[in-house]
């Protein structure tokens, strides 16, 4: 009898952690899990690099692909800092970038190289307004350059 009464109670407990396990998991992807974006593809954003500390010039994209997947693309024209601790942001700043702070900061990785195109990839709230690609030198410990990122409107064709 003994036996029969934890039977219940050892099914009532895997219940319960499937049900907060699928709750965790749930609030997980609420949260931005994914990094696809809804629209039609092609180039979302924009800007131009304005140097802070270093030498930083050129352009940043947002790209949609065709699947959706958002993707940051810095220009042929692209030239920064070189060095081993030379890391891309996508940061949003509240205030002016010279005064501000930054008030989203995530990491896209560390610079391919300090010259030319290259891409990376993007979460979905990249697409939001006011946000920024932002090169830092963790060496020094300063943003080289910032591109405000300006919202490209699609062209419709009569």
């Amino acid at each position: 009898m003994a036996a029969f009464s934890r039977k219940p109670r050892l099914v009532l407990a895997i219940l319960l952690v499937a049900v907060l396990g699928g709750l965790a998991a749930g609030i997980a992807v609420a949260r931005g899990g994914s990094n696809v974006s809804h629209g039609p593809p092609g180039v979302v954003s924009s800007g131009t690099f304005r140097t802070i500390t270093w030498s930083t010039t050129g352009t940043a994209s947002v790209v949609r692909d065709s699947s959706g997947h958002l993707k940051l693309l810095l220009g042929k024209d692209f030239t920064t800092k070189r060095g081993p601790d030379v890391w891309v942001y996508l940061a949003k700043f509240e205030g002016s970038i010279w005064t501000g702070n930054h008030v989203e900061w995530k990491l896209l990785g560390q610079v391919k190289r300090g010259w030319g195109s290259a891409t990376y990839n993007l979460p979905a709230d990249a697409a939001k307004p006011g946000m920024s690609i932002a090169i830092y030198c963790g060496e020094c410990g300063k943003l080289s350059g910032v591109a405000m990122l300006h919202s490209v409107r699609p062209t419709t064709s009569a």
